[in-house]
């Protein structure tokens, strides 16, 4: 997304046919994307040993948002589906799938986001003891 105005009081070319300065501006604002928006989510019935670190992010794309959250833990975490969840700062408007993954041999499992409390549910994890990461894509727009 561009942070720039529209520079629609600009003709797009000078006489020499050179684009304007604010045109370029403009253009190479739309081709850096959305910067995301940090939030840190605050987990519930999430049981940790230790006091684990979790951040988050989102960005907006086309209607959907992606987010990520990531939880490092302090010795470990555990998580139970359907139990364990995250209220996103975003309205989604559709349910959709989230996925959970934690070091190279860990695989993902499915989770969900549900629409109409606006939460995240991972699946299911026990005594995780590497950071876990959750991600998923939703319908916002």
């Amino acid at each position: 997304m561009s942070n720039q105005e529209i520079p629609v009081r600009d003709k797009m070319v000078d006489e020499n046919a050179n684009v304007r300065t604010s045109w370029i501006l403009f253009f190479q604002g739309i081709t850096d994307g959305d910067p995301g928006n940090k939030w840190t989510p605050t987990a519930t019935n999430l049981t940790a040993t230790g006091t684990p670190t979790i951040t988050g992010n989102y960005y907006e794309n086309a209607g959907y948002t992606d987010f990520w959250i990531t939880i490092v833990p302090g010795t470990d975490t555990t998580g139970t589906a359907g139990s364990t969840y995250f209220d996103l700062p975003f309205d989604a408007k559709v349910d959709s799938p989230c996925f959970a993954v934690a070091g190279l041999t860990g695989g993902s499992q499915i989770g969900m986001v549900e629409a109409t409390t606006n939460r995240c549910y991972p699946p299911s994890w026990s005594a995780v003891t590497v950071p876990l990461t959750i991600s998923g894509r939703v319908l916002t727009k």
